[in-house]
């Protein structure tokens, strides 16, 4: 706050702060309206890289307050934020030699994100290219394990690979001393995602818990949270991370939606999970809003949606649902009842 009112430019605070970019801003009253309104400057050049505006109602001020900062550090530093978007940028536009281990991460983060066979083949080798030349970075070993468990679950070329070789990679990656605040994070995803598939419910209940003590604006990390341990059944715990996720940003994703729908449908409450079902496109999306279509009387629709996953997933029968589906019995055999109402697409 010392630079308030001031008129020194971004590029001077910048140099006088150490910061490679700055976030400008206010928060005024309109009536019984709060208006934030926030943008992001590259402390280098002064160029303007973001700018949003944020309205917010209500009495308490100090919750609407920091439900605003929130929701704008979501859209600053999430995976999908400005700050991100903007450095993976400048990491492409280096010369390979020039390359260090956040280099090597930020440019396979650009690839990650397509979650293709093919994008994880490209990803894994940018990820053992960075390891040839910082062979004791956690943080890669950590991304190179993560590549690893999703090329296993897209069937990719690359695979398949052991699944305690990448638990030892993981641990190996968590056990860096000068391991970032961001890898910590990205290893705690992935040792519940681990533990999840192995049925380790204990560990995944631990896990999560730290991940949201320790980054509770990670919607993305308490999503994926709720996700596994719904799929474990340990419902109080992922709904208790749903309410601490909601009132963020849960545009940047479409599968933070399937998460939220997938645990409303997991507790028989299709009415709770429709909201969500109307923005996911996941395979597992297009089946339970079938289901729930058939819950509300709507068939024409439930038959539509089953062709939809037919045409674009291949799923022709219950032997195709996806794993989180097909992992917990009680949902398989709700949804199974649902389509067979209206039967599966000749």
């Amino acid at each position: 706050m010392s630079f308030k009112g001031g008129n020194l430019d971004a590029r001077e605070i910048a140099r006088r702060t150490g910061s490679q970019y700055i976030r400008e801003g206010s928060i005024r009253r309109i009536d019984d309206t709060l208006r934030a309104t926030a943008q992001l400057v590259d402390g280098t050049t002064g160029h303007n890289l973001w700018a949003d505006q944020y309205d917010e109602t209500g009495n308490d001020i100090l919750a609407i307050h920091d439900g605003i900062i929130r929701r704008i550090e979501q859209s600053l530093v999430g995976n999908t934020g400005e700050i991100r978007a903007e450095e993976q940028r400048k990491s492409w536009s280096q010369a390979a030699t020039t390359l260090d281990e956040y280099d090597y991460y930020l440019r396979r983060h650009s690839i990650f994100y397509e979650f293709s066979p093919d994008a994880m083949v490209r990803a894994l080798a940018i990820w053992n290219e960075g390891l040839a030349r910082c062979p004791g970075s956690g943080h890669l070993k950590i991304k190179l394990g993560w590549g690893r468990t999703l090329c296993n679950q897209m069937s990719c070329a690359a695979g398949p690979f052991d699944f305690e070789e990448i638990r030892r990679i993981l641990n190996e990656g968590l056990a860096d001393p000068a391991l970032p605040l961001i890898g910590y994070r990205h290893g705690l995803w992935l040792l519940a995602s681990q533990a999840s598939e192995n049925f380790e419910t204990q560990t995944v209940i631990a896990t999560t818990r730290e991940l949201a003590e320790n980054f509770p604006s990670d919607v993305e990390g308490l999503m994926r949270s709720v996700n596994y341990l719904t799929r474990l059944g340990a419902l109080e715990e992922a709904g208790r991370l749903l309410e601490l996720a909601e009132p963020l940003n849960l545009r940047p994703m479409p599968y933070f939606y399937s998460e939220a729908a997938y645990y409303h449908y997991v507790r028989d409450d299709c009415a709770a999970a429709r909201p969500f079902l109307d923005v996911g496109g996941f395979p597992e999306d297009r089946l339970v809003r079938a289901g729930c279509f058939v819950e509300f009387g709507q068939l024409d629709r439930a038959r539509t949606e089953m062709r939809r996953a037919e045409q674009r997933f291949g799923i022709r029968s219950a032997k195709d649902f996806p794993v989180d589906l097909a992992s917990v019995p009680e949902v398989r055999a709700r949804l199974e009842a649902q389509l067979a109402k209206v039967g599966w697409p000749e």
